[in-house]
């Protein structure tokens, strides 16, 4: 199966997670679905970043995507001052912390003194971040100027999907020569998560299902091993154009109905 299937794949768990999120009376199992999303995305962001010709240029696009989709996300939610949904998807921020997770962590690898330089000046980036979104939804929550933050200057406790799916981005990518490896070390932390879930919420069956069931990403494994090692056709100016958009349409449409 090559890269383009298992983007197609992604595209529909994520049209049936965003309608289980922006349309009222949608059915919750589409949320289910939907976590096979995320993995598949970013299983195949692990080998654009393997073989991209120039890594600036495939974060500044990223960087560049994520700064639009904020601007437009803050000021449709000015139109919707109570929306059905809040609006805070923008996976492209998080891609682009994941991408520069990465080439910190392989500069630590080849070049230690300069890599803990720029880890230094990333943690200082983050942090600064961060505080300025807490600041943000402090002074001004009704406002939402944290969306556009997000966008502006992404960090890993903000963007979507928190530190956990940068994590597992970052793993996709380390362990993406040694297929067993990935998915062995993957559905390990799948489980551990549940675990941890299921603990903190008194071995709550609805809290595994209903309430925090990130875990079940791991239905993505399957698919990991199916990968061929070919890109496929791409289509990669389609997959940047429909994410933003359908998320757009259906929270108008949603707030509609």
């Amino acid at each position: 199966m090559s890269g383009t299937a298992l983007k197609w794949i992604a595209v529909a768990a994520m049209i049936l997670d965003h309608i289980a999120a922006y349309i009222p009376g949608a059915p919750f199992f589409l949320h289910w679905i939907g976590r096979l999303a995320a993995p598949l995305f970013m299983f195949c962001f692990a080998f654009s970043m393997q073989y991209t010709h120039d890594r600036t240029k495939f974060l500044v696009r990223l960087y560049v995507l994520s700064l639009i989709m904020g601007l437009v996300n803050f000021f449709v939610y000015l139109f919707y001052r109570s929306p059905y949904e809040i609006m805070t998807n923008n996976f492209f921020a998080t891609l682009f912390l994941i991408g520069m997770c990465i080439v910190i962590l392989e500069m630590i690898r080849d070049d230690p003194a300069f890599g803990k330089r720029l880890l230094l000046v990333f943690a200082v980036f983050e942090g600064v971040s961060a505080l300025i979104c807490f600041m943000a939804g402090f002074v001004q929550p009704q406002l939402r100027l944290d969306l556009l933050i997000q966008g502006l200057v992404p960090n890993v406790f903000d963007t979507e999907g928190g530190i956990l799916i940068v994590l597992f981005g970052v793993l996709l990518y380390w362990f993406r020569k040694e297929r067993k490896w990935l998915c062995g070390v993957y559905a390990a932390m799948c489980a551990a998560y549940a675990v941890i879930v299921w603990i903190q919420e008194g071995f709550s069956w609805t809290a595994l299902l209903f309430d925090d069931y990130q875990w079940m990403m791991v239905v993505a494994v399957p698919l990991f091993y199916l990968y061929n090692g070919q890109r496929g056709k791409g289509y990669k100016y389609f997959f940047y154009v429909f994410y933003p958009v359908h998320i757009w349409i259906l929270f108008v449409l949603g707030n509609c109905i």
